[in-house]
């Protein structure tokens, strides 16, 4: 047995490490275990409304997350606000996702009224928006949402809201905002941002469809700030352009598709974005489709399709049942076109396009049919459209093609024959050993200068 000086010490070693323990703050729990409070009522207040939820949210420590149940919401409904909602200073999550709703409209609004700014996220305050729509806010800026502290939004619509001055659908103060898989559709502003004004550092937007929005500078997205921008389509907003970033602002190159651009960088395919009219197309939002001749199809960089949390997306703005990636690669915008690409030439152009939807000709050049069918290993054959190759053809190509890593048909059989062309010092296609592509009516020229 311990001497009593020895003894006397253990208890003491004990009561302390009792009483830090019981003085350090507790770690918040994981999502899965956050209260629960679910509204259950379309009313503006009382009893299971949106408000009350918010209103015990503020009221209690820790995360809280706030869904709706699901047979109130198992069709499009609203929630019409009768006044302005409280600021959020805590950490709330706001979830519209309703379970078990397969390919059918579902989901919730909440609108402003054409009265009421939505949502307001103060000052150390953390707002989470997942699967609802925001519509009809209002205010000086940030109809729909005003940030000063950190705001998140994921397969999310934004439509229809107005602000006097700037950010008709979000103005972003301060803080930090991020927003992934959402649509933007006929917002105003009388200032700057028609559906964005990002007027401080520490923006982001992950496939965000801007569309039809409006504001005397940047239509669709003006920045002041640092932003990150990629696999988005700004386009068809005015007045103003689609996207102003001022000299200023920071703005990391990534694949988008701007109509028009002061200091946003390039946009990186040229042309109309052939998008559709904002509808519900499956899913608890509305969202703007991608036309089956976009040239936004397929052509967003995986490396970028990301979640909120950094997790690869699996799906598009709609959730389960439409995936992000149909083809091996995601399209641009919160839309993903489902139908699967169909691998034939249709142009001697070398391009950036990989569509290959057979819906227009033009948008399925061989340098994207080969970063399909490498991406996609139910593509084993590419073939060549024979009446676009009814003559001999040359492809001149610009940069070395995709080099192959598993064997694949290159079949222009039914054409008068097709060259492939390298405009610099690399070879026409390159393969890893064993992974030899087999050519019908494809002939491989020799680099310039070549013996």
């Amino acid at each position: 047995m311990p001497p009593p000086d020895s003894r006397r010490a253990l208890r003491l070693g004990a009561a302390l490490a009792l009483a830090c323990a019981a003085a350090a703050p507790a770690a918040d729990p994981p999502a899965a275990e956050w209260p629960r409070l679910v509204v259950r009522s379309l009313a503006d207040t009382g009893e299971g409304t949106l408000r009350a939820m918010l209103d015990a949210a503020e009221r209690r420590e820790g995360p809280d997350l706030i869904t709706f149940d699901p047979e109130l919401i198992g069709e499009p409904r609203t929630i019409v606000l009768a006044r302005a909602l409280p600021p959020v200073t805590t950490d709330v999550t706001l979830d519209g996702s309703v379970p078990d709703r397969l390919w059918r409209a579902v989901g919730v609004t909440i609108s402003g009224g054409d009265r009421w700014r939505v949502f307001e996220v103060a000052p150390g305050g953390r707002l989470t928006l997942r699967a609802l729509t925001v519509a009809h806010g209002a205010a000086g800026s940030g109809g729909g949402a005003l940030n000063r502290g950190e705001l998140r939004a994921e397969g999310v619509t934004f439509r229809d809201n107005t602000a006097e001055c700037d950010g008709g659908a979000i103005a972003h103060l301060d803080g930090r905002l991020a927003v992934v898989n959402a649509t933007f559709a006929r917002n105003r502003a009388g200032a700057r941002g028609g559906a964005v004004a990002a007027l401080a550092d520490d923006a982001a937007f992950v496939h965000g469809t801007f569309a039809a929005n409006g504001a005397a500078r940047g239509g669709g997205l003006y920045a002041a700030g640092s932003l990150r921008l990629a696999n988005s389509i700004l386009a068809d907003n005015a007045p103003g352009s689609d996207c102003v970033a001022e000299p200023g602002a920071a703005m990391p190159p990534a694949r988008n598709l701007i109509g028009s651009s002061e200091g946003c960088g390039e946009s990186f395919v040229a042309g109309d974005a052939n998008l559709g009219t904002l509808g519900y197309f499956n899913g608890p939002t509305p969202v703007v489709p991608l036309n089956g001749d976009s040239p936004a199809i397929n052509l967003g960089d995986p490396a970028d399709a990301l979640d909120l949390d950094g997790l690869p997306l699996y799906w598009d703005q709609r959730g389960n049942g439409d995936p992000r990636r149909v083809a091996g690669f995601p399209d641009l915008g919160a839309f993903e076109h489902q139908a699967f690409p169909k691998l034939v030439v249709d142009t001697a152009a070398d391009t950036a396009l990989r569509a290959c939807t057979s819906a227009v000709r033009g948008d399925c050049p061989l340098r994207g049919a080969l970063e399909l069918a490498l991406a996609d290993p139910r593509h084993g054959t590419i073939r060549f459209d024979p009446e676009v190759f009814a003559a001999p053809a040359t492809l001149p190509l610009a940069a070395p093609l995709p080099r192959l890593t598993r064997a694949l048909t290159l079949d222009a059989g039914a054409t008068a024959g097709v060259t492939l062309a390298p405009g610099g010092n690399f070879p026409a296609l390159a393969a890893d050993p064993g992974a030899e592509p087999v050519l019908l009516g494809v002939t491989l020229a020799a680099p310039p200068g070549a013996p």
